[in-house]
């Protein structure tokens, strides 16, 4: 994998992270992430070797222009009519037409990282938890948001390496820095009350996974994903999902 890939990657964490209707819960399936010992991985980078000089300005020059052009198309997207109206409700909660175009713009500019299939999957399974968070009024801590927004700031400011492509999507999309981060403190409230709902939850299973771990030889964080994703499963099963949008039921029409 090239320096530009590993961009691409370190930001889509950052942004990102931005059928008939399924009445009947058994269709909620389409969700359900496998959570087999062997499904959930941790992947290290440790082999990628630096491309040379020529290669990595090529490299640069290309993330320039998907980056920039990924701004622009999301900045457009607020010109459509109706972008707002819901494409996907979660026990009632919309998923946006505008969320899901944004999913396939970057489908669009970098096929090779993003799906928009699973994209839209791990849409509506944060929405799940986002969902649960709000029913039980779940509160995110104001100082790892407030720690959220001060690393993006210091990225903004300093460009470390692999953060570039940021710069280039501030860019495309018209916006001031200062404005960008008030965008990204929606997202991390968002973020931090999904994690705030889990927190308890993983606290009380931390001696268990610890003991599975050493048990398969395995890092911690596998067996730690594999609980939250089989928890996140649970919500999924119990939840109202109900797709609206035509061209989202075609995606999922073959399950």
């Amino acid at each position: 994998m090239c320096i530009h890939q590993k961009q691409l990657i370190c930001f889509l964490i950052i942004v990102m992270f931005f059928l008939p209707g399924c009445i009947d819960k058994s269709k909620n399936e389409i969700f359900i992430l496998s959570v087999e010992p062997a499904a959930l991985t941790d992947k290290t980078y440790e082999d990628m070797s630096m491309p040379d000089n020529d290669a990595y300005d090529a490299e640069k020059e290309k993330g320039i222009k998907i980056w920039t052009s990924i701004g622009k198309r999301t900045r457009a997207l607020s010109d459509i009519i109706g972008v707002d109206e819901p494409a996907i409700l979660v026990n009632g909660h919309p998923i946006t037409k505008k969320s899901i175009e944004h999913q396939k713009i970057l489908s669009e500019e970098i096929p090779n990282v993003v799906s928009l299939k699973k994209s839209i999957i791990s849409m509506v399974r944060m929405k799940v938890v986002q969902v649960e968070a709000i029913r039980k009024k779940v509160q995110p801590s104001q100082d790892k948001i407030d720690d959220y927004l001060k690393m993006n700031r210091d990225i903004l400011e300093n460009v470390p390496l692999g953060t570039e492509s940021t710069i280039y999507y501030i860019e495309g999309l018209g916006m001031t820095k200062e404005e960008y981060l008030k965008e990204l403190e929606e997202s991390a409230y968002n973020i931090f009350q999904r994690e705030a709902l889990y927190d308890p939850i993983e606290e009380s299973q931390k001696e268990k996974v610890w003991d599975e771990a050493e048990k398969r030889g395995v890092k911690v964080s596998v067996v730690s994903k594999e609980y939250y994703e089989r928890y996140v499963n649970g919500l999924v099963r119990k939840a109202k999902i109900e797709i609206l949008d035509p061209e989202i039921k075609d995606i999922f029409s073959d399950n």
